[in-house]
């Protein structure tokens, strides 16, 4: 179907903050903040998330790939899930329960919503409202049976699902969704609007039900285009977060056979972003003969190549680091490879790479780090790393280790 232009869009192309140059070559050097890593709790069955109570950072959840979420509270497990779906979920492949966020008023006024991102028995997404309140002194963490269908999108491969959620500091909820999987985006999904796919959605869980389209979302009133869509050609943006304290928005997108790429939004841009896949994967031409969206190519702020000396394969992106465990890592973006176990950082001035680190060595000096999946961050700002092979870790001061 084709998309027309109307003339919200045409004001949205002239207002919008100019897209970002392909940043420069910035040299990759060894961080050395003397960090180290805490277990957290015990093993667990495939972990993909953590989080913590949004006013507790002791009390941790755990998210596990088969469907189930743990409690480690203050550094005991909680024998009993605090919510199991597995006899309703999919975990084949890159499926499963993939992310759990708490309402921003969450334990105020009584609102106790929680949002999951989880692949049915066919393997199609859900996001879901579901309710965990807070118990009673000494009683275990539960969610209720209560649960709302906010999302459900049709997932025509087991791959490139997506799987972030997160709050924006408007109070809207952001959704990532992959191209919808095999290799190559043979849906040529990235750019076309009228798909959920290869996207980044956002929406108002409180304006309506199950929820309201922003006012101000980009393609809200473009002929055609799905009016949740915030931004668009990413091939699987599986985790991407929010700084704290400036608003800005940092995705680690998957990519193909050749680069990986972190992108980067500053707070102020007024949403329509287009990542470029699969004309581009990163900065490098994959299809040029592909016709790109509406709005024009936004490059990534850093990207890195397959293969040796590390032999990286997959992007985990991670948070800005706002704790105050690690003064020397305050303002750091953390990002991780799932195959090499690398860690790095990355800072950025006015939307540009100015400084790139290495933190694997820094961390593990002399253990490789095993399929990290994912990165959490608690009630404090502090950061963990999720490995899908069983362990969670606490990024600490090396004297705390």
């Amino acid at each position: 179907m084709p998309v027309t232009l109307l003339p919200s869009l045409v004001l949205l192309l002239t207002c919008a903050p100019p897209a970002q140059e392909p940043a420069a070559a910035v040299e990759t050097v060894a961080g050395d903040f003397g960090l180290g890593l805490r277990p957290v709790g015990l093993r667990f069955d495939q972990p993909l998330w953590v989080v913590s109570a949004p006013d507790d950072a002791e009390v941790l959840f755990v998210v596990e790939k088969p469907g189930r979420v743990r409690a480690v509270v203050r550094g005991e497990l909680q024998r009993e899930p605090v919510l199991d779906l597995r006899d309703r979920i999919s975990d084949r492949s890159e499926r499963g329960l993939l992310c759990l966020v708490f309402h921003p008023n969450w334990g105020r006024d009584g609102e106790d919503s929680v949002f999951l991102h989880w692949n049915d028995r066919s393997g199609h997404t859900h996001v879901t409202r579901n309710h965990l309140p807070r118990p009673e002194p000494g009683a275990p963490w539960r969610a209720t049976d209560e649960e709302e269908l906010l999302l459900f999108v049709e997932q025509p491969f087991p791959n490139h699902d997506g799987g972030q959620l997160a709050f924006g500091p408007d109070g809207h909820l952001y959704i990532g969704l992959g191209d919808g999987g095999a290799a190559n985006d043979p849906l040529a999904a990235g750019q076309d609007l009228t798909t959920h796919l290869a996207k980044i959605l956002r929406i108002d869980v409180d304006g309506g039900s199950p929820y309201a389209i922003p006012a101000d979302n980009p393609f809200v009133d473009v002929e055609g285009a799905r009016p949740e869509i915030w931004a668009y050609g990413l091939r699987n943006p599986w985790r991407f977060s929010f700084d704290p304290e400036t608003g800005d928005l940092w995705i680690g997108d998957v990519g193909q056979n050749l680069w990986e790429e972190v992108d980067f939004l500053p707070a102020d841009h007024g949403g329509g972003a287009n990542f470029g896949w699969r004309r581009w994967e990163g900065s490098h031409p994959f299809d040029p003969d592909l016709e790109l969206g509406p709005t024009p190519h936004v490059p990534p702020i850093f990207e890195y190549p397959h293969g040796a000396p590390h032999y990286d394969c997959s992007v985990t992106g991670g948070f800005v680091y706002r704790g105050d465990a690690i003064p020397e890592l305050r303002g750091w973006y953390l990002w991780a490879d799932y195959c090499s176990g690398r860690v790095g950082a990355l800072k950025q001035e006015g939307g540009q790479l100015v400084a790139s680190l290495d933190l694997t060595r820094d961390l593990a000096p002399n253990t490789k780090l095993p399929a990290l999946c994912s990165f959490g961050r608690d009630a404090d700002g502090e950061l963990y790393l999720v490995s899908l092979q069983g362990p969670v870790w606490k990024i600490v001061p090396e004297e705390a280790d």
